[in-house]
This record gives structure tokens, C-alpha cells and sequence, in this order.
């Protein structure tokens, strides 16, 4: 456990206090920012993964949507199913797992559920109990991204690490391959 000191955390459990906090996890750009890897963005959303059975109750409490998509992935010629629940101010973006594309490119498994992020790619907060997505971990989800703001932020991420790296020459890795990712 650790302290992360997160205004945004503190935002995502008022919102969603009716749903277990040790079921949330805050991942991507928001993470970043509860690590210390980079400012937040004006006007950035909150990436939130969480189980399904507690995506339906966000929908049935707050009357939030969710809606199907088809993602084309880099590397993939293969539309992946996606469902998701945006708010309507689209401040809050929920999905049901995260998805890492260069495990996918290697090996056709690329989803990483809330149970696996929890043991195995986070880090739990200790006043609000969510979990925060670790900084390797998400840049495994923004490698081989098309999006800008994803290749920009990549270097930042690597410097945070090389940073804890030299730090503690000691550390457990923040992230690896797992045999716990789900085939599409």
C-alpha cells in the first residue's frame, strides 16, 4: 500500500463510493500523475477499470451508458470487441479490462483484467483503497500507440523509471509478461 496524496483519487471515490474501491483501478494518463511521472492535463478524463458486474452497477446507479466499439489495435489486423462506459460530461471513461498490444502482437493475448492489474500491475492507495495503475505497466499500454500524446509521454515514463532504478538498484520490477493475460 501506499499513500498517493491523489486529488483525482479522492474525486473517483466520492463519484463511485458506491462501488468497492479495492474493485477501481485508475490507469493511463491519471496514473501517471498519482506516481509524480508528469503533470495532469487541463480538461484530461479519468481511465478507470473495474470488473463488469460493477461497470453494470455504475450504469444502473448513475444512469451511465455503456456502449460497443470495434478498436483496431497497432499491429493487429483484427477489430477487438470493446465495451466501455463513458460519463456524460466524458470526464470518467470505465472499461472492463486493459489491453496491452505488443503482448497481443506476440502471443494473441492482450487483455489484462481488474484481478490481474490489482495482484500483479498496481499499487493500492491507502486513504481511498483504489488502485493506481504502476508507470511500467502503463507504458506497456501506450508502446506501438498511434496517438501523440501516448509517444510523447512515453519518454517521460522512462525517466521516472530509470530515476527509481537508480534510486533503489534493488527494486522489484513494476512490470512484466504475464502468464495471467486473456486470449481476445
Amino acid at each position: 500500500m501506499r499513500r498517493f496524496d491523489s486529488p483525482v483519487l479522492r474525486e473517483v471515490a466520492a463519484k463511485l463510493h458506491f462501488i468497492d474501491p479495492k474493485h477501481i483501478i485508475v490507469g493511463r494518463g491519471e496514473s501517471l500523475v498519482a506516481w509524480g511521472v508528469r503533470a495532469s492535463h487541463k480538461g484530461s478524463d479519468i481511465d478507470i477499470v473495474m470488473p463488469e458486474e460493477d461497470m453494470n452497477e455504475v450504469e444502473r446507479v448513475l444512469g451511465w451508458k455503456a456502449i460497443q466499439l470495434a478498436v483496431e489495435y497497432t499491429g493487429s489486423d483484427l477489430p477487438v470487441d470493446l465495451t466501455r462506459i463513458v460519463s456524460p460530461d466524458k470526464r470518467y471513461d470505465i472499461y472492463p479490462h486493459e489491453f496491452v498490444s505488443i503482448w497481443f502482437n506476440e502471443t494473441g493475448r492482450g487483455r489484462v483484467y481488474p484481478n490481474q492489474l490489482i495482484a500483479e500491475f498496481s499499487e493500492q492507495d491507502e486513504e481511498t483503497r483504489i488502485h493506481v495503475a504502476n508507470p511500467a505497466f502503463t507504458r506497456l499500454t501506450m508502446q506501438n500507440s498511434l496517438r501523440q500524446k501516448d509517444i510523447d509521454t512515453i519518454p517521460q515514463i522512462d525517466e521516472y523509471l530509470e530515476r527509481l532504478k537508480q534510486k533503489n538498484a534493488n527494486h522489484k520490477p513494476l512490470a512484466k509478461r504475464s502468464k495471467f493475460c486473456y486470449n481476445m
